[in-house]
């Protein structure tokens, strides 16, 4: 009899181990998943802050618009280097504040140092010529972002998520 007991224990003691175990793994995966989740929720965004009409339209056909661009970070964990490059159908002028005009691109680029987990930064809007007749089709614009997670990986994030060029 006390060898049946010492038999059944051993066995009712490897099942619980066994259990354990199993949700140790499950724990382990949700954890993963969730932390590939964060990071592939880091995300640029942007919306028009003003978009001209005709009347603003210069003699050379161009307009200006002012954009907007916002990163932000899903996760738990600060990121850092943060380099946001934003895609535009048609070539942009950037108009700095102090009224330097940067030559012609079809791609801006913005940076941060370090984003807080669960924040948000947003940029001061930039003011970009275009051809008034080509104005920026926002939904033809693509944003990556590249970071450093704070376990020192470099990641590149790509919004909205059905495109991947710039």
């Amino acid at each position: 009899m006390t060898q049946t007991l010492a038999v059944a224990s051993a066995l009712i003691a490897a099942a619980g181990l066994g259990f354990s175990g199993w949700q140790l793994r499950l724990i382990h995966h949700d954890r993963k998943q969730e932390r590939d989740l964060e990071i592939g929720g880091v995300c640029v965004s942007w919306r028009a802050a003003s978009a001209p009409n005709e009347a603003d339209v210069d003699a050379a056909g161009n307009a200006v618009w002012k954009y907007v661009f916002t990163v932000t970070n899903p996760g738990r964990f600060p990121i850092s280097d943060v380099v946001a490059r934003v895609a535009f159908p048609d070539p942009v002028v950037r108009i700095r504040h102090n009224g330097v005009v940067d030559a012609a691109a079809v791609t801006v680029e913005l940076k941060h140092p370090v984003l807080a987990g669960g924040s948000s930064f947003e940029w001061a809007p930039r003011r970009l010529k275009t051809r008034f007749d080509a104005s920026p089709d926002r939904g033809a614009i693509v944003a990556q972002v590249s970071f450093v997670d704070s376990e020192g990986v470099s990641h590149t994030t790509t919004w909205p998520a059905r495109r991947h060029s710039l």
